[in-house]
Parts: structure tokens; sequence; C-alpha cells
């Protein structure tokens, strides 16, 4: 799938961001975190990263265990999720528009404990 669009949304003490191939989407890719979890978040655990790829089945929280990305490709390694292939990753090319959005995808990584590693 290429990611041609990608959004940055902070609201309600979360931040998200989704990467598309278009706008108006049909194939999607969201990452979102609570910007300041509470023991709720903690207990109902809900305090990592959330990942899901385009349905609600195919995410939920602490998925992944590492995100590489370089200046055409995002890959995630994880488990968990019907769209990790076999190796336990899911790869996607990254189109012009959505290259910017990996700085606050970093972020997203770091705030949450994941390894992301990013090469220009």
């Amino acid at each position: 799938m290429i990611l041609n669009d990608a959004k940055i949304v902070r609201e309600n003490g979360v931040t998200t961001v989704a990467f598309a191939d278009g706008d108006p989407p049909t194939k999607y890719v969201i990452f979102q975190s609570t910007d300041n979890p509470d023991t709720q978040d903690v207990a109902l655990g809900q305090s990592g990263l959330y990942f899901e790829t385009n349905d609600q089945s195919q995410g939920g929280y602490d998925l992944i265990s590492e995100i590489k990305a370089n200046a055409n490709t995002l890959v995630i390694s994880g488990h968990g999720a019907l769209c990790f292939d076999g190796d336990g990753t899911v790869s996607f090319s990254l189109g012009d528009q959505a290259r910017p959005a990996i700085s606050a995808l970093a972020t997203l990584a770091e705030r949450t404990g994941v390894p992301m590693e990013v090469h220009r």
C-alpha cells in the first residue's frame, strides 16, 4: 500500500498520527497514544502505542515491537494483528505528502517506548 496522505491530530489529550492512501481514504494506518496516561489508562492496558490498519479488528495496544522508516518506506514489526505478514512485519511505501508525519510518529514511539529507527 502506498501512503500518500498523513494527518497529525492532537485532541483531548490524545495524539494521533494517521496515514492513508488518499483523501478520502480507502486504506489507512493509525498510530495513537494518550499524551499523559493516567492510572485508569494503565489499568485498562491503554497506556502504550495504539496501532490500527484498515479496520478496528486489525488494531490494538502494544502490538508493535519496532518501527523503521526511511525516505520511501515505513516498516512495522509486531505481533497480534491480522495485518502482520508471516515474518511479523507489515510494510508501506511513503508518498511525498506522508513523509513529514514521520517525525510526529517518532515522538509517539519514543513516548511509548517503541524503538524506532529513522534513516533519511
